[in-house]
């Protein structure tokens, strides 16, 4: 579990305690918020995902471009 992931679940533990003192407009506040930073959570790592995968890809090609530079001697 990464660190965000850890600092995620405790902010809903956090507004899950803090909602049960407080007003059924204040929890509906909390509950979008959550949501709100739980989808920002998801974007982001989908993200990162994303970047590490195109990252490999193109040290994969710049790979291919050294051997063919070795093989062509240039």
């Amino acid at each position: 579990m990464s660190d965000g992931e850890k600092k995620l679940g405790l902010t809903q533990d956090l507004c899950e305690r803090t909602s049960q003192n407080t007003s059924m407009a204040g929890c509906e506040v909390l509950r979008r918020e959550m949501d709100h930073l739980q989808s920002e959570w998801q974007d982001y790592t989908a993200r990162i995902h994303q970047v590490g995968g195109e990252g490999t890809y193109c040290a994969a090609i710049y790979s291919n471009c050294v051997m063919v530079v070795q093989t062509c001697n240039i």
